[in-house]
């Protein structure tokens, strides 16, 4: 995978998802519908457990592996929800994440709440079948894993993106660190749509 010489003003963005989930289809299809000419964007699967700090063992593996493929004002990301994951997995990752400069973009409890953010503010606490459940008021026939999923959310991204991040400040309003347990319901899918944002 040799990077063509001649496009130094063009940024790279890696993400790295979980296994085959809903996150992946999603940016794929944002990759494929945005085409934004100073911004290349490259998703890859980890394919591993739901361990956040798997994933983060899997993209550090992958930049020792293609370091010639990296430059050092790449943009790097690890999406993730908290699933199993500990206060002391997530710190553990902060800190490995903060040496490789790497941005974690988190979801609590799952990438959906992200999705339902489209819909209108939901401060309450949710758990996944829930969470699932109410995703359907809004969205006919909601699967994960829907290849169409952003398609039919795009209309409303503004709208999530003002609902999501004043869910963020009441968090951080409250000292609830936003990577752990505690910040459900929270993502923080909208620094990575920003960035995408500022590039077009």
């Amino acid at each position: 995978m040799a990077r063509r010489e001649g496009r130094k003003s063009t940024r790279n963005m890696w993400i790295f998802c979980e296994g085959e989930k809903t996150e992946r289809l999603y940016f794929e299809k944002l990759r494929i519908n945005q085409r934004i000419p100073r911004l290349s964007i490259k998703i890859y699967s980890s394919r591993s457990d739901k361990a956040v700090n798997r994933l983060l063992e899997y993209t550090i593996k992958f930049m020792e592996h293609h370091k010639r493929d990296f430059r050092a004002d790449d943009l790097i990301f690890c999406i993730f929800d908290r699933d199993a994951n500990t206060n002391n997995d997530f710190q553990k990752a902060i800190n490995t994440a903060s040496k490789h400069n790497i941005g974690l973009i988190f979801s609590n409890p799952s990438f959906e709440y992200w999705i339902l953010c489209h819909f209108g503010y939901f401060p309450n606490r949710f758990e996944k079948e829930t969470l699932l459940r109410k995703i359907e008021n809004f969205i006919s026939n909601y699967q994960k894993n829907d290849p169409t999923l952003y398609e039919r959310t795009i209309p409303k991204i503004r709208r999530a993106l003002i609902n999501s991040k004043q869910i963020a400040e009441i968090h951080l309003d409250s000292d609830t660190e936003l990577i752990s347990t505690e910040s459900n319901p929270c993502t923080t899918v909208f620094e990575i749509i920003d960035i995408i944002e500022d590039f077009k």
